[in-house]
């Protein structure tokens, strides 16, 4: 299947042929017919991209602040090499489109297999021909909207979490800073609940469409404030709503200047953030961003785990915003078809990002896919197989260690080819396989498991995993080197020992800290004394409480990390466990 990549380091946009998704738990499986181009942020995105290395710096100030964090636990050369590696990942583009749903995993009950449904969320929807999403961010598609205007859906849901936010109400006197898509559409919606919209923008056609979406005046940003603010009946705005994108702080300070007394302004683009004081402070201004597209972005058990908020506590989520703006379409309460101002088939979606940058008057663009599609889960590189290799390896997973750690240091060992690579959405396996010349990329882990070529299977995947993936492997008659943990249950860890029973295959973990010249030099000085006490400070880092490391699914830290540490303890001793006690020094935690 094709997808639209971004790469952040040179700044070239592709379409890269990657492998069909594998279905997950909670999760669809979406063939695009529409996305839509969220012109500002991807702009936004492009540009970064074009930036030299210092440019890109001083635009991201939170990230080189935790990269100087980085060079200090870790090292300058560390540290290099891991910017360097996130520097080639390509990203995709887009969050936004409309489908038809393919595959589901068994236990969704509101979707089946032939739904139209919009579908949204930055990761997880791209401009590409299929689309892995979870539940919570996919809406079902009436049979009277058509599946263009649906595209629009998630971008609409972020202008409809903003007017949330001002808390507008019926009658009252809005108005909106900026009049790209965004803005546009958060204007209809304002003006389908009830609301005197007014704008500010300078491109002339950006007015027009403004009043065609239901505005009452767009004022120029040149145009006195005192005179915006007279308006609203000589009172002042009851709410300000940001949809700009700039660096300037102009819409900040324009915001104050034309709210009434103790009004909400609301900031749902990208734009400066320089409050002034004095004209906040003397109206008693309330100020609120927005984030996204409504309750439970970011949150990965929402998103990714498909655990929806109670409608007692929490009324509008991201999916039900999407889905209040297709119930807009779908009783013809607004309408967006005269902001689709181009449509571009998939195959020239390139073009149409030069078209975008050229162009201002490009504001609703939309990409059309063909509905005959490749479906493969494998995806073929022309490299040479090297049969002289000795050890030639199979990879699951894709994730940064695989990325930063694994691939780099086989690559240097002459005796060791990687044959293939899988990973369940093909898209950073793919992207590895190109950089690491492995033979092929695929989302179907039986396609590597059954390559004969393959000698020994490297497992990278989370740590749930590790324990199912090693005794499938051993059983295709695999060696497997798998990094720690080996399980996170006793029933996993007696699955392992059975499956090493009977295959006789070989299984390394990757405990490495036995190996370091350190250790083995302490080792040697201890020459094997038989009392010992060993104290052992860890510090590995803070992790947030919804970081995968931390989850009770994963095994959380003690499984996941100070394993290490007690493999550790029984090299240096020579001994096996044969009591544990655990202290908590203080907390809940």
């Amino acid at each position: 299947m094709n997808v639209l990549m971004q790469n952040i380091k040179n700044g070239k946009r592709s379409i890269e042929n990657i492998p069909y998704p594998k279905v997950k738990k909670g999760f669809l499986i979406v063939e695009n017919v529409y996305s839509a181009v969220s012109v500002g942020t991807e702009k936004m995105v492009m540009e970064l991209s074009s930036m030299n290395y210092i440019q890109k710096a001083k635009s991201r100030p939170d990230d080189v602040k935790k990269i100087l964090a980085k060079v200090k636990n870790e090292g300058l050369f560390n540290t290099y090499k891991s910017v360097m590696n996130r520097l080639d990942e390509p990203m995709t583009l887009g969050y936004s489109a409309s489908g038809i749903v393919r595959e589901k995993s068994p236990e969704i009950s509101r979707f089946n297999v032939g739904d139209r449904v919009a579908i949204g969320g930055g990761g997880f929807v791209y401009h590409g021909e299929y689309c892995l999403v979870p539940e919570n961010l996919a809406v079902r598609i009436p049979e009277n909207v058509l599946m263009a205007h649906a595209s629009m859906a998630t971008i609409a849901a972020i202008g409809i979490q903003g007017i949330r936010i001002s808390d507008a109400q019926p009658g009252d006197y809005v108005c909106v800073i900026g009049m790209g898509l965004l803005g546009l559409l958060t204007t209809a919606v304002l003006n389908a609940s009830g609301c005197r919209v007014y704008g500010i923008e300078p491109d002339d056609l950006r007015k027009r469409k403004g009043m065609e979406m239901g505005a009452m005046h767009i004022f120029d940003p040149t145009d006195e404030h005192e005179s915006i603010y007279a308006a609203a009946k000589g009172r002042g705005f009851d709410r300000v709503i940001i949809t700009a994108s700039t660096k300037s702080n102009e819409p900040i300070i324009t915001a104050g200047n034309i709210a009434r007394d103790r009004a909400v302004i609301s900031s749902v683009g990208l734009t400066g953030l320089d409050i002034p004081r004095n004209i906040y402070y003397m109206k008693e201004l309330d100020f609120r961003l927005s984030r996204s597209y409504g309750p439970g972005r970011y949150d990965k058990t929402y998103e990714e785990k498909g655990v929806d908020y109670p409608i007692g506590y929490v009324k509008w989520t991201e999916q039900r915003n999407m889905e209040f703006f297709i119930d807009l379409l779908e009783n013809s309460r607004i309408t967006v078809e005269p902001l689709i101002t181009d449509i571009y088939e998939f195959s020239h979606a390139i073009d149409a990002y030069e078209d975008i940058i050229r162009d201002s008057s490009k504001i609703g663009v939309l990409f059309k896919y063909n509905e005959i599609k490749e479906t493969g889960k494998t995806i073929e590189f022309n490299i040479k197989k090297h049969m002289e290799s000795s050890v030639k390896a199979g990879i699951i997973g894709s994730g940064s260690f695989v990325s930063n750690t694994i691939l780099p240091i086989l690559s240097s060992i002459k005796d060791v080819h990687v044959n293939g690579i899988c990973d369940r959405n093909g898209i950073k396996g793919a992207n590895l396989a190109k950089k690491y010349h492995i033979n092929y990329s695929t989302t179907d882990m039986d396609k590597l498991l059954g390559d004969n070529d393959i000698n020994m299977i490297i497992i990278g995947s989370s740590h749930k995993t590790h324990a199912d993936f090693i005794v499938h492997a051993m059983n295709k008659g695999k060696d497997v080197y798998c990094e720690k943990p080996p399980a996170i249950t006793i029933d996993g860890l007696n699955s392992i020992r059975k499956a090493i029973n009977n295959t006789g295959k070989q299984l390394y973990i990757g405990y490495n800290r036995r190996f370091s010249p350190h250790i083995k030099y302490i080792k040697k000085q201890l020459n094997n004394q038989k009392t010992l006490h060993i104290a052992y400070r860890m510090n590995a880092g803070y992790l947030p409480s919804d970081h995968w490391a931390v989850s009770r699914d994963e095994g959380g830290r003690l499984i996941g990390e100070a394993c290490h540490i007690m493999d550790l303890m029984i090299y240096l001793t020579g001994s096996h466990i044969s009591k544990l006690s655990i202290h908590r020094l203080n907390g809940d935690r």
